[in-house]
Parts: C-alpha cells; structure tokens; sequence
C-alpha cells in the first residue's frame, strides 16, 4: 500500500511538473548556456536519428519540441505527448511543420508496424508501466524499424546533488533516482527483453556554470522536495551558493542513446 502511495503521488508530482513546458525549459536552459560541447544535445541527438524524408516517425514524450526545432518541415513526423499543454507548446514553438497529437503510450492509437523511427528523448524514466509501454512501442515499430530512446548514467549532474545536500542533508532534487528505473547502466537489459540489437551512443559532455541565477533556477524546476526547503531559505540558500561557486562549477554529463534494431517477436 505505501509503495502504491509513492508512485501516485509521483505521478502526481511528474504530471503537475510537465503539464506546460515552463519547468523544462528551465533545466533545457542550463544545458544551452553551459555545455561544454558546442554542438549541443538536440542537434547532436537529431544527427543520430539519420532520418530520411520518407520514414515515418513518432515521437513520444516531446516536451517543447526542442529537439525539432532544426528539422525540416515533415508530416511523416508526428509528435506528441500525453500532456495536451505540452502538445500545445510544442505547436506554438514550431508552427505546422508537423502533425500533432495526445497520446498515452499505453495505449498508442495506430496500427501495428505503422512507423519506421520511435524516438524517446528523456522520457522512458517517467513511464508508469515500462514493460506494457515498450510493448506498445514495439507494436507500432515496422519490423525493420528503429527505436532511439536517450537517457542518462548515475554520475549525471552528480555535484548538484551534492551541492544541495551540503545545504541541507534532508533535500532531494528527485523522488527517484529516474537512472534506477531505465538508465545507462540498466537499459541494455531492459530494452534486450523487446529488441535483438541495442547500441548505446555515449554523448561526450560537461557543464561549466558561472551564473548562480540560472543554477537556482534549475534547482528549482526539479520534482523533488527542494522547494519545501530551499524558498523558505532563499537568500540563505542564494548566499551558500554564491559562496560555493566562487570560481565556477563544473558539472559531469553522463547521457547518450539507446539505438534499438530486429524486434523480438512476442
């Protein structure tokens, strides 16, 4: 019963975070100033999609729509989400270049082998039900399809973590650790149950931050319990960490891709 209660009101926490794109924004923009790689993480990312006009894509878990922003208009691509706020940001940031739609992936509504390429970007973690969802994508995935789903290692973004807890010991920037439930180390194993040929791409990274402003406000945005603690304390909190990033911080990456080929056949 208690372990019901916590995924509820994680989910709770998860849909409350992401019912809009303003919360992600704020942590997609810490990587934007502060990536060491100048090529950046969606261009990177839609590189590795090597996509052809003609493939038919679905994109699951779209958030902003950042990753596509430097993609050619294509209504073979059709993105969505199972958040209609951010279905709606994802239209207002990138106009009617593709088709648009709320989808639970549970319960994806198109035939079996109805696409080509199934993309993933940070959003396997947050999923309720792994096993039935990658069933579920696996359904919709055209035998000599691709699923690419990114995610991130146990040391990604270590030292705010740690950074936080010299604070206050008692804050926690995530209610789970989100690598434990599919990450770099875990998901060969669990995307081998559904894919014969799984490939993890690392994307060489770090973050080097200067800017104490942009590092609260990325804080901030997580969907831990900071906040109960940290907003009561702010200028407390603002202080201790103008005084720890006196000559910056620098901030390990530990995130690529999962590229998925050959279907199990169930």
């Amino acid at each position: 019963m208690l372990s019901l209660i916590h995924l509820t009101n994680y989910s709770t926490n998860i849909y409350t975070q992401y019912k809009d794109a303003s919360n992600l924004n704020a942590r997609i923009n810490l990587h934007d100033l502060y990536s060491t790689n100048k090529q950046g993480w969606f261009i990177w990312l839609l590189s590795s999609l090597q996509l052809s006009y003609y493939d038919k894509v679905l994109g699951i878990g779209c958030g902003d729509g950042s990753l596509w922003r430097n993609q050619g208009a294509n209504y073979n691509i059709t993105l969505s989400d199972k958040s209609e706020g951010m279905v709606n940001d994802d239209r207002r940031n990138l106009g009617d270049k593709f088709n648009y739609q709320v989808i639970r992936c549970e319960a994806i509504p198109f035939l079996d082998d109805s696409f080509d390429v199934v993309v993933a970007n940070y959003f396997l973690f947050y999923l309720e039900d792994l096993s039935k969802e990658l069933l579920e994508i696996s359904r919709v995935l055209k035998d000599n399809g691709r699923f690419i789903c990114s995610t991130y290692g146990k040391e990604h973004m270590k030292e705010i973590d740690v950074l936080v807890k010299k604070f206050d010991n008692s804050i926690y920037l995530s209610s789970n650790n989100l690598y434990e439930v599919f990450g770099k180390e875990n998901g060969a194993s669990i995307l081998g149950q559904y894919f014969n040929d799984v490939e993890w791409i690392q994307y060489e990274d770090s973050l080097f931050v200067d800017n104490v402003d942009v590092l609260i406000a990325y804080i901030v945005s997580c969907h831990g319990n900071q906040n109960e603690i940290i907003l009561a304390r702010y200028q407390e909190f603002r202080n201790f960490v103008i005084r720890e990033m006196k000559d910056g911080l620098r901030i390990t990456k530990d995130a690529g891709i999962f590229v998925c080929k050959q279907i199990v056949k169930k």
